[in-house]
């Protein structure tokens, strides 16, 4: 397993800029409704996301709505 810098991870206040969500609301409720949305991993008292895995779920929502 390879070593997560912070470059690598982001933070939940910060997440749903990079999943394309306009607020944090929006993104824990697209969270909550994907059984396959990435889950958060817990620093201290902050839970965080990988930057890679959000990139990949922003891009398989948005192939499913091009789908559509």
């Amino acid at each position: 397993m390879k070593t997560l810098s912070l470059s690598d991870v982001v933070p939940t206040a910060e997440a749903h800029v990079v999943a394309g969500c306009p607020t944090v609301d929006s993104f824990r409720k697209h969270m909550q409704r994907d059984p396959k949305a990435p889950a958060p991993f817990k620093i201290g008292l902050a839970n965080f996301y990988q930057r890679a895995d959000l990139l990949a779920w922003k891009r398989r929502r948005d192939a499913a709505r091009k789908a559509k």
